[in-house]
């Protein structure tokens, strides 16, 4: 009987088949991959656009830090307003209409301790931070 079975020298290794290719790919992933390298370059160009459109925004804040009296701070506001809006619109505004302008343009602004003289608040310092920040265009 030991003729009958067999033993296992003679036994061979399995022929494994051969790993499936990655290329060409799929329809679906072409389609993806080429989407994807068209829509990243968009991206990052939209991006840079809108950095560079806020960089008003950035420098009013920064800007903000050096500013102690409620005179200062207005002017700082008309800068970074005549940089955002048109010149028309903005550069005559003063008083009670360059405060209702404020919030007008920012929802939820008090800006009334704008028409006060003397040094700044932090209410009003944080108020005009985030004009800068929020204000619509």
């Amino acid at each position: 009987m030991e003729g009958a079975t067999p033993s296992l020298n003679d036994l061979r290794n399995l022929a494994l088949p051969t790993e499936p290719n990655w290329w060409p790919l799929a329809p679906g992933l072409s389609f993806l991959l080429v989407l994807l390298l068209w829509l990243a370059p968009c991206c990052a160009v939209v991006s840079y656009r809108k950095y560079q459109a806020r960089a008003y925004r950035r420098a009013g804040l920064a800007l903000l830090a050096d500013v102690f009296t409620v005179r200062e701070l207005s002017e700082l506001l008309k800068r970074v307003a005549l940089v955002g809006f048109e010149r028309e619109t903005v550069a005559s505004l003063y008083g009670k209409e360059w405060a209702e302008f404020l919030q007008q343009s920012c929802a939820g602004l008090e800006m009334k301790e704008l028409q006060n003289s003397g040094e700044v608040s932090p209410n009003l310092r944080r108020q005009a931070g985030r004009w800068i920040k929020q204000h619509k265009v």
